[in-house]
């Protein structure tokens, strides 16, 4: 009797083994998920890894194949009950996404010393010019693309004009111009968040602060 109850006990080793199986089949292939999902939460269906998101602070919705740049930008920028902490977390991360040199202090920035020529002569590297480009002045020429064409209230859609082109490779040939999705987006969103932080490190320092009209 012992040995036909031990055949009809089932084997809890085998079913543990089974359910393991079938958990591994449910993980979702890919790369692991960045730390922004934590305040989202999924929607939708999947389509080739990427399905809609939805805010657990403010309810935003992304309805289908939300980005995490997205995510980063809404909790940043629009998210209306998001911390001061948690927004200026995502601020630095969107003020360093764009190549505009912004992560360091523009008062810390070493001033070039000009030298003077006085007998004028010319160097030999002027007669041609040069294919590489230092990273720090294509950060310097990205902030003052996107200050033009923001003050000056430019369409983005301009940055890939042929004549637009043709007019900075003759200025510069080894500078590459960012494509209008990367001006309208991450240099903006940059340039964006290096202002809004300015903005609250003076704040921060100040210690009298009234708000109301003078009569």
């Amino acid at each position: 009797m012992t040995e036909v109850a031990e055949l009809l006990t089932p084997n809890t080793e085998d079913i543990q083994d089974k359910d393991d199986a079938e958990e591994s089949k449910k993980r979702k292939p890919g790369r692991p998920k960045n730390d922004v999902w934590n305040f989202f939460i999924e929607i939708g269906t999947r389509v080739q890894g990427h399905c809609g998101a939805k805010c657990k602070e403010c309810g935003w919705e992304k309805k289908a194949n939300a980005k995490r740049e997205e995510l980063e930008t809404h909790i940043g920028f629009r998210c209306i009950k998001a911390n001061y902490q948690l927004k200026e977390k995502y601020m630095n991360i969107i003020r360093n996404r764009g190549n505009l040199g912004h992560s360091i202090d523009d008062n810390e920035r070493p001033l070039k010393k000009i030298k003077s020529n006085h007998n004028n002569q010319q160097r030999i590297d002027e007669h041609y010019d040069s294919l590489n480009i230092m990273n720090s002045k294509v950060q310097m020429a990205n902030q003052a693309l996107i200050k033009l064409f923001v003050c000056c209230g430019i369409p983005f859609h301009l940055v890939q004009h042929p004549f637009f082109v043709d007019f900075v490779k003759i200025l510069c040939p080894a500078y590459l111009l960012p494509s209008r999705q990367q001006l309208s987006a991450d240099m903006l969103n940059s340039e964006i968040s290096h202002i809004q932080l300015k903005i609250n490190a003076i704040l921060e320092n100040e210690t009298c602060l009234t708000l109301g009209i003078y009569i």
